[in-house]
């Protein structure tokens, strides 16, 4: 928390104007940077999308995913895909618990991995991220462990997180610079009975560090989690959220912890001990949801189950808060360069290119780049975008965008 006191001034204050290497005029390119007690206040002005010059090219270089044909080729439940040195894909195919590696040109290699509880298969393959030397992981979320394959698909090893001080079973969020697994940790109240408290509820998140051998746990600080609704019965527990109630994010950045509460119009950059180093003011506002947008979003989400079960999914999201208004982001992902981006809130129902402000490692925003629509974010590389995307028949693809970054020919 930061403290002010009228006795003496708190701060001094830096104008750094980016005008120069843009060529955006002095007031819409300047950023404001004060010191508040120690921490490094950053405050970016609203930008424009476009603005910093950098683009998504017109259509992907690579497309992997088919509606017919080849078996390795049609995608179901992808949960992520990683970029390897040499140009090869790793696709998470959470539908048939693999792994599938597609060449550079996108030609299927080989499949690892498959459903289980044994090693090196899965029962929810929920992440996948580049370990050191290469080598991937994969974070199997009903087993609670984390997988590693050498390059050529041999299981390495595979380890269960230590918990954390505060909080549930921790879950994988990423991997830092260092090796270490940032780490996220949530308990919902239990009643007499075991079994988890019904209704509204919003828990805070505990957040961590876990060592590469998956034993050596640090907290880090906490955050409040997501608005949930919660029913248990003696069979089953459920946990229902709507995408515009508030929730949070957290990713590494460089050797500090980016989090985001996601209805705050700013960032939280926390030191590995948990001190706040920075916070980062984004330039951006909160809209009110309006009613349209609110039933568009419960019919798109009670689609998807069968038709005896809307109801009774109607029911819920219908008595689940209305925010005050909607967040601000819904997405963390940090390139190969250190930048952190940041994906402004977008509806599902609203389709449409979605918006992401890119800042560098000192919270600066570089520029507002817009998205192809329907395309989800997995890996930003140095000249290029990997991830998803889901037509009107379903059909997933993994897909290459080309970037093009501010000052590039």
């Amino acid at each position: 928390m930061l403290r002010h006191t009228p006795a003496a001034p708190l701060f001094a204050v830096a104008t750094f104007t980016l005008a120069a290497c843009t060529g955006e005029t002095p007031d819409a390119a300047t950023v404001l940077v004060r010191d508040s007690a120690g921490v490094t206040i950053v405050e970016n002005p609203t930008r424009p999308v476009g603005w910093g010059g950098w683009s998504v090219g017109p259509a992907p270089s690579l497309t992997i995913g088919a509606l017919e044909g080849d078996p390795a080729y049609q995608l179901f439940r992808v949960n992520g895909a990683i970029r390897l040195e040499d140009g090869r894909i790793a696709v998470l195919n959470a539908g048939t618990s693999q792994v599938r590696i597609y060449g550079p040109d996108g030609v299927h290699r080989s499949s690892w991995g498959g459903e289980g509880e044994g090693p090196g298969e899965f029962m929810n393959a929920a992440a996948i991220a580049r370990w050191a030397g290469d080598s991937v992981a994969v974070w199997d979320r009903r087993n609670g462990r984390l997988t590693l394959f050498d390059r050529a698909g041999r299981l390495g090893r595979s380890f269960v997180f230590s918990r954390l001080e505060d909080g549930g079973r921790p879950v994988f969020g990423a991997l830092t610079r260092d090796g270490s697994v940032l780490v996220s940790a949530v308990t919902f109240g239990v009643e007499g009975n075991g079994m988890p408290e019904n209704g509204v509820q919003r828990r805070e998140v505990a957040l961590g560090l876990v060592g590469a051998d998956g034993r050596s746990a640090t907290q880090i600080g906490s955050i409040p989690g997501p608005v949930v609704s919660i029913m248990a019965s003696a069979q089953s527990v459920n946990i229902w959220r709507s995408s515009y109630q508030p929730n949070f994010l957290v990713s590494p950045v460089g050797e500090y912890v980016a989090v985001s509460a996601t209805e705050l119009p700013f960032l939280r950059v926390l030191q590995r001990d948990g001190r706040l180093a920075r916070r980062v003011h984004l330039g951006e506002d909160n809209r009110v949801l309006a009613d349209s947008e609110r039933e568009a979003e419960i019919e798109q989400r009670i689609s998807a189950v069968p038709e005896e079960a809307q109801p009774g999914m109607r029911r819920v999201f219908q008595e689940l808060p209305i925010p005050d208004s909607l967040p601000i982001l819904d997405q963390l992902v940090t390139d190969d360069g250190g930048n952190l981006w940041a994906r402004l809130f977008h509806l599902p129902s609203q389709g449409g290119p979605t918006s992401w402000l890119v800042l560098d490692p000192d919270g600066r925003v570089m520029a507002k780049v817009e998205v192809p629509a329907g395309f989800d974010v997995y890996e930003i590389g140095a000249a290029y975008l990997l991830g998803k995307s889901t037509d009107d028949l379903d059909v997933e693809r993994v897909e290459l965008w080309p970037l093009r970054r501010g000052g590039e020919e």
